[in-house]
């Protein structure tokens, strides 16, 4: 999923509000559930390909979570550093001129 995508459907979700205890609840969930897989990975040698996309699903929610959260808050530069949140303008601006 791209970052425009990402930012469509958080600002369709609540106009890009941003809430921390939400944030952080949904971060929880999503890393948790990556390293699940992880564990999954290590400890099951048999279904591999399985545990492998397992965790790129996992960690695309992680990527979803992340991203929508940061577009949420662009001009907090005490949570996000400046050259990361220009490096995001730049992506999303290349994403809808493509």
């Amino acid at each position: 999923m791209s970052l425009l995508q990402i930012t469509k459907w958080n600002y369709e979700r609540n106009g890009l509000q941003h809430n921390q205890e939400l944030e952080e609840l949904l971060w929880a969930e999503e890393s948790k559930e990556f390293r699940k897989e992880v564990e999954n990975y290590l400890s099951n040698p048999l279904n591999k390909l399985e545990v492998v996309a397992a965790m790129i699903k996992e960690f695309c929610d992680c990527n979803f979570v992340y991203y929508g959260n940061i577009m949420r808050q662009l001009g907090n530069t005490k949570v996000v550093d400046r050259n990361f949140e220009i490096s995001l303008m730049n992506t999303l601006l290349t994403e809808i001129l493509i």
